[in-house]
């Protein structure tokens, strides 16, 4: 009996280690909150958070859904200083052709000034030890 209990406290332990004991990488904060464009809420968009020189850490985006966003993939956004893009799109009613990027499916137009995305000087510092934070975005023309 003690040689089966011993044997599946070595399987537990082997488990344990070969999945890891903790996230790896960079530390994470979850970040969310709310994306408006000229007072009325993003319905459908994009916010992605770009580590600027000297933060570690990957890309991360994540969907605007009725003005509201949560960054959360994998632990949320990496600590540092990050620049913003958001893209918020309008339903043109056309549909794409299958086989092109969105097979079928509706094509949206983006409306948010390049200001606010490809050019966008929008920016956050995620402090270490931060847990969750909320941080609203309210764009100008």
């Amino acid at each position: 009996m003690s040689i089966r209990i011993g044997s599946l406290h070595i399987i537990v332990l082997a488990i344990a280690v070969l999945a890891g004991c903790g996230r790896s990488g960079p530390e994470r904060v979850v970040l969310s909150g709310t994306v408006t464009y000229d007072g009325k809420p993003i319905e459908e968009g994009q916010i992605r958070f770009l580590p600027v020189k000297g933060t570690k850490g990957p890309m991360c985006g994540t969907p605007i859904v009725e003005g509201k966003y949560t960054a959360d993939h994998k632990g949320g956004i990496p600590i540092g200083n990050h620049t913003i893009q958001i893209d918020g799109y309008h339903n043109t009613g056309l549909k794409a052709a299958k086989g092109e990027l969105n097979g079928g499916g509706l094509i949206g137009e983006q409306y948010v000034p390049w200001k606010h995305n490809r050019y966008s000087e929008l920016t956050i510092t995620v402090e270490p030890g931060s847990g969750t934070l909320t941080k609203n975005f309210d764009l100008i023309k």
